[in-house]
């Protein structure tokens, strides 16, 4: 693509958005990073919890304050969140 239009492309493809997008940034720039189903918990864990869609700054330290500073070291809720306590995009996580 660079070669005819002079422009970086980066692709992510994952099982779902979110990780496709997740991994076309960290194959950025001129990069293909493809992550399996099988992948997503190895390739989610040494990610900072920020780098999901949805934690912001202000949930980002909320998990921060029990410990939980990496996504996939972020016990599974027994339940969704309630949107007062995880915001509007939990559901969507």
């Amino acid at each position: 693509m660079r070669a005819a239009t002079g422009l970086a492309v980066s692709v992510g493809i994952g099982p779902g958005k979110m990780v496709a997008k997740i991994a076309s940034d960290l194959g950025k720039p001129d990069g293909l990073v493809e992550v399996r189903p099988e992948e997503v918990p190895g390739f989610l864990h040494p990610l900072p919890v920020g780098r999901l869609f949805g934690v912001g700054p202000v949930t980002q330290a909320a998990l921060a304050a029990p410990g939980s500073r990496r996504s996939a070291t972020s016990p599974a809720p027994a339940s969704r969140p309630s949107q007062s306590s995880s915001g509007v995009a939990a559901p969507s996580i």
